[in-house]
Order: structure tokens, then C-alpha cells, then sequence
């Protein structure tokens, strides 16, 4: 009986961790097709220090409608950087979140939310903290 308990129990966790590997490359390639969308649409005006991060990645339950809300940050340097993201009234960004949503929507196979928001944070490459943070190391 302990023995069979032991082989679940590895089970388990191998599905869990097999489970979050899956989430972590989602947030990945969400992120990727957000990024991708910015320069589609900004081309040489986008600043080549933007980083894309994933927020919150919320999928629907059984029992509610197919939508996936996702809350992703896109981080510049300066916030002259910032102004170029946005756009004149938000155009930019309007137009970036529009085309990575349609995206996202073909890539995850559901309905999608998404909520994009700009954020400076000063010479971020230079921070062994932050580059860790987005997935780099130095």
C-alpha cells in the first residue's frame, strides 16, 4: 500500500511540474508575440531596450466563458521611450494591442483580454536584479 502511494505521490509531482513548465513557456511566447507586434508596428522608432513581461496570466474555468485575461507590462529605459510606445492619444499602443490580441487569440485557441500598460524603469540593463528577472543573465 505505501508502495503505491509513493509511485501517486511521484506522479503527482511530476504532473505538476510537467504542468508548470507548460505555463512558464505560455507566459514565454505570449510574451514573444507581444514584443513581436511591437516592432511590427513601431519598426525603427521602438527602442531595442523594451522588455515585454507577463503580469497575469488568468485562464478561463470550466464553467466560465472562454476568455483569457492577460495583464503584460512592457518595460523601457526613459520615459521619452515611454511617449514612443504610447503614441499620440494612445494610438500605438491601441494598435499594438490589437493586432498581439488577435495573435494571442490564434496562439492560445481562446478568447483574450488583454491589458497593456507601459512602465520606465531607469537603466534596467544595468541591474544584475532585473536582468535576472526577465530571463537573462549577465
Amino acid at each position: 500500500m505505501i508502495d503505491q502511494r509513493g509511485k501517486f505521490v511521484a506522479l503527482l509531482v511530476y504532473i505538476l511540474y510537467a504542468f508548470s513548465i507548460i505555463q512558464l513557456c505560455r507566459r514565454f511566447f505570449c510574451a514573444e508575440i507581444i514584443r513581436s507586434c511591437l516592432f511590427e508596428n513601431l519598426g525603427k522608432e521602438l527602442p531595442y531596450c523594451c522588455e515585454v513581461r507577463i503580469e497575469s496570466f488568468r485562464e478561463p474555468k470550466k464553467d466560465e466563458k472562454k476568455l483569457t485575461r492577460i495583464g503584460a507590462e512592457i518595460v523601457v529605459e526613459r520615459s521619452s521611450q515611454k511617449g514612443i510606445v504610447i503614441g499620440t492619444k494612445g494610438d500605438k499602443i491601441k494598435t499594438v494591442g490589437t493586432q498581439a490580441r488577435k495573435k494571442l487569440q490564434t496562439f492560445l485557441e481562446t478568447r483574450v483580454h488583454l491589458d497593456l500598460s507601459v512602465k520606465v524603469d531607469k537603466d534596467w540593463r544595468n541591474k544584475d536584479d532585473k536582468l535576472k528577472e526577465f530571463g537573462y543573465k549577465r
